[in-house]
């Protein structure tokens, strides 16, 4: 191809190998980067739609690897993802940590002044959905007792939020929960026992980019659909039903990763945005 216009999806997976070979023939030959053909010109001038089409055709390639039936109607990735503010991030974080520390950790492990005093620091209660209010009503050993089997869903919202914020550890595609070393990492180290308010958090995270953030969330809005559509390594026995229930972790991380990148969508309407059966993702 001689320009971004003429590339297709069909070309991209040649076009990333061409571009491989080519740099590492020239780079052999000590030739300059001025002697590359065309083809590297096509790449940079690709326009953001182009750069999109490279992201989810390497994502692709990812999910094939890990052994899930892709689809070609997988939504397409809206064009104006931008990330919310650091500020508001942390906070939902903290609010997070917050409810999953009063049904799972113990009063000597995280007092509730800590949790209280998290929950009070900048208004936090307006990064606290309307369910997880209802949790923090009632007393420690009721929330334990009541939620102590659902809780650890919360974790799976938490995550992404941590790694935006600056956590090492990715969110993973995959039917499994968090696991507990990543849970302690990021409630007992990330969050410090709930001894951070929103300042302090914000002031010792580092805001991923937008461009990594929106090709994790396109990694993980590609595996939803494919789990969705044909199960993971299934042999294509499982109900619809089954196939949504493998696709909840998947579906949860990337809901999480869809509120960081649409600034004034409230948490309690992410719900309205899950898609089902869809080209675009409304």
């Amino acid at each position: 191809p001689g320009s971004a216009a003429d590339l297709t999806v069909r070309d991209i997976g040649e076009l990333c190998g061409a571009l491989y070979q080519t740099v590492t023939e020239f780079s052999t030959a000590d030739q300059t980067v001025e002697e590359l053909p065309e083809l590297i010109q096509a790449i940079g001038t690709l326009d953001p739609l182009d750069e999109l089409t490279v992201m989810r055709n390497e994502n692709l390639v990812l999910l094939e690897h890990l052994g899930l039936e892709l689809s070609d109607s997988a939504p397409n990735l809206p064009t104006d993802l931008r990330l919310r503010s650091i500020e508001e991030i942390a906070a939902r974080l903290l609010g997070l940590g917050a409810v999953f520390s009063w049904v799972s950790a113990s009063e000597s492990l995280i007092p509730r002044t800590a949790i209280l005093g998290a929950i009070k620091s900048r208004d936090l209660e307006r990064f606290v959905s309307r369910e997880e209010r209802e949790v923090l009503a009632v007393s420690r050993s009721e929330a334990s007792q009541n939620f102590s089997r659902t809780i650890g869903w919360k974790l799976e919202y938490a995550w992404p939020l941590a790694w935006v914020l600056g956590f090492e550890t990715e969110p993973t595609v995959d039917v499994k929960h968090i696991d507990a070393l990543t849970s302690r990492q990021i409630i007992q180290q990330f969050l410090q026992n709930m001894q951070h308010n929103v300042e302090s958090l914000t002031d010792r995270s580092v805001l991923r980019s937008n461009d990594q953030v929106v090709r994790i969330y396109d990694l993980l809005l590609c595996a939803q659909h494919a789990i969705e559509l044909n199960g993971w390594a299934s042999g294509g026995n499982l109900t619809p039903e089954q196939r949504l229930r493998q696709a909840k972790v998947v579906y949860q991380r990337r809901m999480a990763l869809l509120w960081c990148l649409t600034p004034g969508l409230a948490w309690d309407d992410l719900a309205s945005k899950r898609f089902i059966d869809s080209q675009t993702e409304a």
